[in-house]
């Protein structure tokens, strides 16, 4: 096993979680395990989509264009095809659509139970353009 380093590059300052060295037999590997460990330590980035109220949510993406500037929805079945449809394009390919589907449209304040594989594929769909690309680097090929 080798040890690397994972990070997002073009971060100008990072935290604590943001770089980490991580054990693992490959490049691949290594990342692999580098998302999972951000993603189980950045309280925000799960919040974020698992929120299904809040204004900057994961949920509200998929909604846009369906509300007025004062915030009122403009047709709500309009709204649910739109919402509907947007999700299974971002999620096509994958089997997570109609569950998300069914979790946003519960009445309940209860938390997802979506695997890990769940919020990896939306963090490496969104991770550029929310923190950065990622970069894996062999520890024993960094020249200190």
């Amino acid at each position: 096993m080798n040890l690397y380093l994972g990070y997002f590059d073009n971060k100008s300052e990072h935290t604590k979680k943001d770089v980490e060295v991580v054990k693992a037999n490959t490049e691949e590997e290594a990342k692999i395990k580098w998302c999972i460990n951000y993603i189980n330590t950045d309280t925000i980035f799960k919040e974020s989509i698992d929120d299904k109220y809040n204004s900057i949510s994961f949920a509200k993406t998929f909604y846009k264009g369906c509300f007025n500037k004062h915030g009122n929805e403009i047709n709500s079945k309009t709204t649910d095809i739109k919402f509907k449809k947007r999700v299974r394009e971002y999620f096509k390919g994958t089997d997570y659509a109609e569950s998300y589907i069914d979790y946003v449209h519960i009445k309940n304040d209860d938390k997802p139970n979506f695997p890990i594989e769940f919020y990896m594929y939306v963090f490496n769909k969104n991770c550029e353009k929310w923190a950065g690309k990622i970069t894996i680097e062999n520890v024993e090929d960094i020249a200190i």
